[in-house]
């Protein structure tokens, strides 16, 4: 206020300012060497829940690295075949997501948002009797294969794809090591 008095309503005094930076000191302190992410999550918000969940509980999978490696080299694989393959997410029969691989943000960001009405329907066919496979594609810029195998399910995403071929790389070439790795954690 122009008379020097504090207008409450709309000004912090500095002690929030130092509260709040004392705190994010000790945060940033006590998490050094940690792999962390914030995420803004409400429970209305399905996706926001999963996502944030799945991440925290996929940092003590101790084969993490080793599964983001091997979804990277899929990529880039697919990619050198031809194949715009720009993502791949993996999750359980439970929902979890048990590992993300996104060549960007903006596939990220879709796949996550498609991934909640792949999760709906998966779940339908499942109460249903079964479910294998499902391909769909979204305003003509991405296509999601997803399948079922064992216990684990993948969604394969890209543009312009030749889903058979993409499905024989990662069948020949990627989905035992995943499942080895992954099938020591689902049991």
């Amino acid at each position: 206020a122009e008379d020097g008095i504090r207008d409450v309503e709309r000004s912090r005094g500095l002690g929030d300012v130092y509260k709040r930076q004392d705190l994010i000191k000790l945060f940033n302190d006590a998490s050094k060497g940690l792999d962390y992410k914030f995420f803004i999550t409400s429970i209305y918000n399905r996706r926001s829940i999963i996502e944030a969940f799945s991440y925290g509980l996929a940092q003590f999978l101790p084969k993490k690295k080793s599964m983001d490696y091997i979804l990277k080299n899929f990529i880039t694989d697919a990619q050198q075949s031809g194949e715009k393959v720009s993502g791949v997410m993996l999750w359980d029969q439970n929902a979890y997501f048990l590992n993300m691989v996104f060549s960007d943000n903006k596939t990220e960001n879709a796949s996550l948002t498609a991934s909640m009405g792949i999760l709906d329907i998966i779940e339908s066919f499942e109460a249903a009797g079964s479910f294998q496979s499902l391909s769909m594609e979204v305003n003509n810029e991405y296509q999601f294969l997803t399948k079922k195998i064992g216990k684990l399910y993948t969604i394969i995403v890209g543009k312009g794809l030749d889903l058979d071929n993409v499905w024989r790389i990662y069948n020949k070439y990627y989905l035992d090591n995943l499942e080895e790795i992954i099938e020591k954690k689902l049991d």
